[in-house]
């Protein structure tokens, strides 16, 4: 769960930025109202009440795994996002 958190969590934090904005592009703006829906915050925000439950009630080992999935996930993310940001063709 806690690996699956950051992918939730940044999508959710990007569209709070974008859903302010429109696009042009029927696709880009299909993908800002996607991520603006009520249905993917609610989801959103269960799933982080879900993770802070599990790591509240697991050993210091399993919190430690947690955040090491985590921060792990959130590096991925962000290389995907930087990716797509420079345009890179593999």
């Amino acid at each position: 769960m806690a690996g699956l958190l950051p992918c939730y969590w940044l999508y959710a934090q990007i569209d709070a930025h974008l859903a302010k904005l429109t696009s042009p592009k029927p696709l880009y703006q299909a993908f800002f109202n996607a991520y603006a829906s009520d249905d993917f915050t609610t989801s959103t925000n269960q799933m982080l009440d879900l993770v802070n439950q599990t790591a509240a009630a697991s050993s210091p080992d399993v919190q430690t795994q947690m955040a090491t999935a985590f921060k792990r996930s959130a590096v991925y993310e962000s290389h995907f996002w930087q990716i797509a940001y420079q345009k890179e063709r593999w």
